[in-house]
C-alpha cells in the first residue's frame, strides 16, 4: 500500500514540477534500486553496519533540497545492534537499533529516537534514505563514509 502511495506521489511530482521536470534523482535511484533484489531486514542488516554521513534532506510540500541543516551528522551502526551519532565529529547520541519490517516496508528503529532515521527505509549501493514524506515530513539521505 505504501509503495502505491509513493508511486502516485512520485508521478504527481513529475507531472507538477515545472522547474526541473524530474523528481529528486537520489530518491528515485534509491527507491527503485535494481541492485538489491531481496529487501528484507535480514538481507539488509549486515549492509547497514558502518559509518553513514547525512548529505541532504527534502521536505514536503516544497521538496527543495536542504544540503546544510544536518551537515556534519554521522551515524555509525555497529553489528551488536548499537549505534552512535556524531555532530561535527563530537559525540551526540548513542543507543540501540534494529531494522523492522512493517506494512510499509522496512524501518530503522532506534532507542532513543533519531529524527533523521524515521520513515520508510530504502537502500541502494552506498546510499540509504529514511523517507517520511508520505506523512508530510522529510526524507533524509545518507552516504557510506
Amino acid at each position: 500500500m505504501y509503495n502505491i502511495i509513493l508511486l502516485i506521489f512520485i508521478f504527481s511530482i513529475t507531472s507538477c514540477q515545472k522547474e526541473t521536470n524530474e523528481i529528486d534523482p537520489d530518491l528515485y535511484s534509491i527507491v527503485f534500486c535494481k541492485e538489491i533484489v531481496i529487501n528484507t531486514a535480514d538481507a539488509i542488516n549486515f549492509r547497514l553496519v558502518g559509518k553513514w554521513k547525512w548529505f541532504k534532506q527534502i521536505c514536503f510540500p516544497n521538496l527543495e533540497q536542504d544540503l546544510k541543516s544536518n551537515l556534519g551528522l554521522i551515524v555509525e551502526f555497529m553489528s551488536d545492534s548499537t549505534f552512535k551519532v556524531l555532530k561535527d565529529e563530537m559525540p551526540y547520541m548513542n543507543g540501540t537499533w534494529k531494522l523492522q519490517a512493517n506494512t510499509d516496508g522496512l524501518q530503522i528503529i532506534t532507542l532513543p529516537i533519531v529524527n533523521e532515521l524515521t520513515g520508510k527505509f530504502n537502500m541502494c549501493d552506498n546510499k540509504f534514505v529514511c523517507n517520511d514524506i508520505g506523512r508530510d515530513i522529510c526524507a533524509n539521505f545518507f552516504r557510506r563514509q
